[in-house]
């Protein structure tokens, strides 16, 4: 085993194939907590020997705080029109009552909408990836932060789209293929941030 790992460590060196070991175990890392997240959501309920891991609460509590602040943005930002039920807008149309239908859309702001799946992703990829903890300590709350504004940010632009667009069809596209991976594009270039200022950083200090 240990000519195995001498010789593939060996091939990288030669090859200049860090860069994709790094990429791997990022990749890793985030699929297997997003698999055990889907796991212990629909088997287990969150649970582990009759002890919640995520109160399911914390869904709820998050969700409210995302649309508070997505809703400030749209109504004293952007000036939308639009009534509230709940944590959902309904987006009021401006051709009412000429047309029948009071409302061109609305978004529902709910527990899955709350990106705390993104948000626990983030935590255990920053905690398991090397580097050094004096850095973590700030890294990993300003990344949180920086995630959740990202979700502010999906719920104002979903808006932009319902309001823009009136189509189901452009919502469910923009909803499914823009923003919900643009949380991946930005945890990826928190990573990438981390790797390339940080630890590569420490390391050549290291050797200094």
């Amino acid at each position: 085993m240990k000519k195995i790992i001498a010789k593939l460590l060996e091939i990288e060196t030669k090859y200049k194939l860090n860069p994709l070991r790094e990429v791997g175990l990022f990749m890793i890392i985030l699929l297997v907590v997003h698999f055990l997240y889907r796991i212990l959501a629909r088997r287990y309920n969150f649970q582990i020997f009759g002890f919640e891991v995520i109160p399911p609460e914390l869904f709820n509590k998050v969700a409210h705080v995302l649309f508070e602040n997505s809703m400030w943005i749209n109504k004293h930002i952007l000036g939308l029109q639009f009534t509230t039920t709940g944590d959902s807008y309904n987006f009021l149309n401006p051709n009412f009552p000429i047309e029948k239908n009071p409302y061109i859309g609305w978004i529902g702001v709910g527990a899955s909408c709350s990106g705390v799946k993104q948000l626990i992703q983030f935590l255990i990829l920053m905690l398991l990836y090397p580097g050094p903890w004096k850095h973590k300590l700030w890294f990993i709350p300003s990344g949180l932060i920086i995630i959740h504004m990202v979700n502010i940010f999906r719920i104002v632009g979903l808006s932009v789209v319902v309001v823009t667009f009136k189509s189901q069809q452009i919502f469910t596209f923009s909803h499914d293929w823009l923003f919900r991976p643009f949380f991946y594009v930005v945890i990826f270039g928190m990573w990438v941030f981390w790797v390339e200022k940080i630890v590569k950083k420490q390391k050549a200090e290291n050797l200094s």
